[in-house]
């Protein structure tokens, strides 16, 4: 009988240490902020979700060790996660769907139709759509003449084709939306944003197809790993690496184009390098 109690009041011992410890974490992350904590901090709070009870620390270890960063570790696969020490597929699962949130928020932050002022507003809100997601989606945006937006609309997911895009669905989407302009967006997922042969080809085809149902595409924008591409330009309008590029290499918004679409204010070359050099 003395055994017993001396194991029960070990077990309720570590219990109450693990309870404490994540106790201390989560006023840490609380008091200053998620992404002032270490990585392995960092992880362990978001395992403390995944597994309510015990201790999480060995198996962030194990994670970090393996995928090599926090970012790989929420960006890898499920079954790759599965196979780790102390997760499984459920874990894994719960993981994932705690990773999705971020996305799901800003989703339903774009909802409420925000205003673009300017194409930064434009980069913005497509940064948001793409910048992180793993598979390839091309989205039609429709904004109104008040230079709202209108309509957010998911064409396509998986292998994008762009040459694909018919007239009927472009003179349905835009006849429903009652859009004044439109901007075309995809993204290339870690891969470059410079455009393929087949990405300028269907800019062409679909701008000839909006002139005729008096709408203006504004641009197409392709987003990468390393940047955001401008169709209309050209040229990289954005860039998500650490080094400052060369002025030659980033987007000069033309005048004319700008003032075309209810005076969106122009996009000057120092503007540019300053929205580069904050990323």
């Amino acid at each position: 009988m003395a055994e017993i109690s001396k194991t029960k009041g070990k077990e309720l011992d570590e219990k109450n240490i693990h309870a404490g410890h994540r106790e201390r974490l989560f006023d840490l992350a609380f008091k200053v902020g998620l992404d002032k904590l270490t990585n392995i901090q960092m992880l362990e709070t978001i395992l403390c979700f995944v597994f309510p009870r015990g201790d999480v620390n060995p198996l962030a270890h194990r994670l970090l060790n393996h995928f090599g960063s926090l970012s790989a570790v929420l960006e890898a696969d499920i079954h790759d996660i599965a196979r780790i020490k102390g997760m499984g597929m459920t874990s894994a699962k719960k993981l994932n769907l705690l990773t999705q949130i971020n996305f799901a928020y800003a989703l339903d932050k774009m909802k409420v139709s925000p205003k673009f002022e300017s194409f930064s507003d434009i980069y913005d809100y497509v940064e948001n759509l793409l910048r992180f997601k793993k598979t390839e989606e091309l989205y039609f945006i429709a904004i109104g003449a008040n230079k709202t937006c209108l309509n957010t609309k998911l064409f396509a997911s998986g292998s994008i084709n762009m040459v694909g895009i018919s007239m009927n669905d472009l003179m349905l989407y835009l006849a429903s939306t009652r859009a004044h302009a439109m901007v075309i967006v995809h993204n290339h997922p870690n891969g470059s944003c410079k455009p393929s042969p087949q990405d300028e080809k269907a800019f062409e085809s679909l701008k000839k197809m909006t002139e005729m149902s008096n709408c203006q595409l504004l641009d197409s924008l392709i987003v990468g790993s390393d940047g955001l591409y401008s169709m209309e330009n050209k040229s990289v309008a954005r860039v998500y690496l650490n080094d400052t590029p060369p002025l030659d290499k980033l987007a000069s918004v033309d005048n004319d184009w700008l003032g075309e679409f209810n005076g969106f204010e122009e996009l000057t070359r120092e503007q540019s390098v300053l929205s580069a050099c904050k990323r």
